[in-house]
């Protein structure tokens, strides 16, 4: 975590709001298709006029397009983010073996983990960033799943 907020907190912060942001559409549209289906069923007993049903539909279709633009923009911007993660890991890692002795970079079996760590470190940042972003998401619909009066 102090790696990802080492490379932008500002970026951590504006990712993992907009994630739980996201996270929150799917229920207000269950909620308002509910209600939309609730008008439709009185239909049977009342008349049910279109300037009824209209708000729930604008509704239904701005929480729609906010998920899907939110979502595009975080996908987006995930992974420029990620790249950022990456380029800030290689800095620590070649920050390091500056320091080291050049009487180890003689030795192959040292110089052969300096490389294998410069290569790994791009996807399994990736990986773990993504883990990231995701759980926190998830989290948060877990938690909004079981409030109190949801099935």
């Amino acid at each position: 975590m102090s790696l990802a907020w080492a490379a932008s907190p500002r970026l951590l912060l504006l990712y993992s709001v907009l994630g739980m942001f996201n996270a929150i559409m799917p229920p207000i549209s269950v909620y308002l298709a509910s209600l939309l289906v609730n008008k439709i069923a009185e239909a049977r007993v009342s008349a049910l006029g279109f300037e009824d049903v209209i708000p729930i539909v604008v509704g239904l279709w701005l929480t729609f397009v906010i998920q899907r633009s939110v979502g595009a923009y975080i996908g987006l911007g995930r992974q420029l983010y990620v790249r950022r993660v990456e380029l800030e890991a290689e800095r620590r890692l070649l920050e390091k073996a500056s320091k080291v002795d050049l009487g180890h970079f003689d030795n192959s079996d040292w110089h052969d983990r300096l490389a294998r760590a410069k290569r790994d470190v791009n996807w399994r940042l990736i990986l773990l960033c993504g883990l990231k972003l995701n759980f926190r998401r998830s989290a948060l619909r877990q938690g909004l799943k079981n409030l109190p009066g949801n099935c």
